[in-house]
């Protein structure tokens, strides 16, 4: 039996107090008078018999009792569920890592237990659906709790943060209009529910978590002492109160330190260490506390391969403002670029080149009558040339009647001044018009951020995978090299040991890690580890972790064919108790 309002139920604190009025009322006391002669109705105590009587309660209390239980019980709206009606239930599992909180005591695992008692005592029809970076239906629909705990093994509680929203929209469209959906996660809901479509049940404790919030490896070429990686490890305490917890260093040549960590309430502390560029994975981990997985990086040496540059212009000018000049400068100072004079992957030239080479080109334009333009310029934000541009207080001087061919990355008006174009094979070839004479563009940092924008881009094109040390839920993009794009699949091994077979398509390869730890991709020739960590800083703090249940089914009409109301039952029933009441207290005045 379900009730629409609950707390009407208090109203059975009158029953105590109805006999209470019959007890004080039954009470008598002694009165001493001259002559009962003037009494009309004089009780003589009963002389003999039985020493033990029946205890003399008037029917109409008993009357009373049940009209006033009865009132309560229609008034807390009573209902059953239809034997015959089987409840559709789309449930949405938070699946991001602060639900492992607490280990055997986490709110995946008290959430399971609670589902499955549900499912037990009511019988539902249930979709699952994970809510993670992306949501995920799970299998078909489950009848029975031993169905439904045998799908719940696939909830890990892995992902990087919970798309909560996404899944609920989602757990619409597949239930549909008569369908209720139940949200599963730590925390409370952040706006206000659909009344008496979503049900929101939070499982989810404040306690304190001292976490690594940040971990990056990167290397630096010909620095004062030669290539070396530099290491930076943030450890930050969510708690309220101080914490105390130790960082075990491992790994890249170092040996084993511990470091005693001491934060306050919502700090962060930061280490900066110098490896030897090339040197094995370095492990850091913090001593153990309510979420683990966040206690544990591993980061390997990040895969450095300067890109190949040839520079192909004419060394005109004054030596130190000549195009060449100022060209060899800003590829020197984004640290990536090897100038070279054959085998280039990236050619930069003032002349018109054969296609027959496999590098990628970077055309500068030149001619006659100049024209500045002072903006506003129009930039192709999507476009990977563009990032950090910004091109205030610029002025671009270029010939009159020299225009790009392409797609127009940067404009002034309707003017074009670079462009991008590409061929079957994916090289790219960008023309861009250019007096740097007349302009002050080369003397502003939009200079060399273009080129190292343009590096950055050549090198993503390169065989290899884009980064060495990947967060959790972020997807690594692999170029494969020609002998490895003609196979059908790659070979990824787990953290875990087990390997994984993934498709590859022309020259990409994209893999999605789930787990941390370290892998291992083979494709064809190519063989490469990647590190996969757990550093988002929103998952690790508990501190907006809460318990209870938002939203209710029985809110909504739409679910009232779903059940019988029971109410009239009992309003029938204190009537008809009140009408046999008054009918003896009617006849007992008659009587008198």
């Amino acid at each position: 039996m379900f009730f629409a309002l609950p707390w009407m139920l208090l109203g059975f604190l009158g029953l105590p107090a109805l006999a209470a009025i019959y007890w004080l009322r039954s009470r008598a006391k002694p009165r001493t008078v001259s002559s009962l002669f003037l009494w009309m109705d004089q009780r003589r105590p009963q002389q003999g018999g039985r020493i033990f009587q029946r205890l003399q309660t008037p029917l109409t209390f008993f009357l009373e009792l049940l009209a006033i239980a009865a009132i309560v019980m229609a008034a807390a709206a009573p209902s059953v569920s239809r034997s015959r009606y089987t409840r559709p239930l789309i449930v949405v599992l938070d699946d991001s890592y602060s639900m492992q909180a607490g280990g055997d005591a986490s709110p995946r695992h008290r959430a399971s237990k609670n589902l499955a008692d549900e499912f037990r005592q009511t019988d539902y029809v249930a979709r699952v659906i994970l809510a993670g970076a992306q949501s995920r239906l799970l299998g078909t629909a489950v009848r029975s709790a031993e169905q439904l705990q045998g799908m719940l093994e696939q909830w890990t509680c892995t992902a990087p943060t919970a798309g909560l929203e996404p899944a609920i929209a989602l757990a619409g469209e597949i239930g549909g209009s008569s369908s209720r959906i139940l949200v599963v996660s730590d925390h409370a809901p952040s706006g206000d529910l659909p009344a008496g479509k979503v049900e929101w049940r939070g499982f989810g404790e404040v306690v304190g978590n001292v976490a690594i919030t940040a971990a990056t490896r990167d290397t630096t070429v010909g620095g004062t002492n030669g290539d070396e990686d530099r290491v930076l490890l943030e450890v930050t305490n969510f708690g309220t109160a101080p914490a105390r917890t130790e960082l075990v260093l491992e790994g890249a040549g170092l040996d084993p330190s511990r470091k005693l960590l001491e934060l306050d309430p919502g700090m962060a502390s930061r280490l900066i260490l110098n490896l030897a560029a090339g040197s094995s994975e370095l492990h850091a981990t913090l001593g153990k506390d309510e979420l683990a997985i966040d206690n544990d990086v591993v980061l390997i040496s990040p895969r450095h391969r300067p890109l190949r540059v040839q520079l192909l212009v004419a060394d005109t000018g004054k030596p130190a403002t000549s195009l060449r000049a100022l060209l060899v400068r800003a590829f020197e100072a984004c640290g990536q670029a090897l100038l070279v004079d054959s085998r280039a992957e990236l050619v930069v030239t003032d002349r018109e080149q054969p296609d027959s080479t496999n590098a990628w080109q970077l055309q500068i334009l030149r001619g006659p009558d100049g024209v500045s333009y002072e903006g506003p310029f129009v930039l192709d934000r999507s476009h990977p040339l563009t990032d950090g541009l910004s091109l205030d207080a610029v002025i671009w001087s270029a010939a009159r009647d020299v225009v790009p061919s392409g797609t127009p990355i940067v404009t002034a008006g309707n003017r074009v001044l670079m462009a991008d174009s590409d061929d079957a094979s994916g090289r790219h070839k960008l023309q861009m018009v250019l007096e740097p004479e007349l302009s002050n563009l080369t003397a502003t940092p939009d200079w060399p951020i273009l080129l190292a924008n343009l590096v950055r881009w050549s090198l993503a094109a390169t065989p290899g995978p884009a980064a060495s040390n990947v967060r959790l839920g972020q997807t690594l993009r692999i170029t494969l090299a020609d002998d490895a794009s003609t196979a059908a699949n790659a070979l990824v091994t787990l953290p875990g040991g087990m390997e994984q077979s993934l498709p590859i398509h022309g020259k990409r390869l994209e893999v999605h890690p789930d787990q941390i730890g370290l892998y291992n991709v083979r494709a064809g020739s190519m063989h490469f580890p990647f590190a996969c960590n757990a550093l988002n800083a929103d998952e690790s703090n508990l501190g907006h972790c809460a318990s209870g249940q938002w939203g209710n089914w029985n809110e909504s009409e739409v679910f009232q064919d779903q059940r019988m109301n029971l109410d009239w039952v009992f309003v029938l029933a204190a009537l008809g108790c009140l009408m046999v009441q008054m009918v003896i207290v009617s006849r007992a005045g008659a009587a008198g």
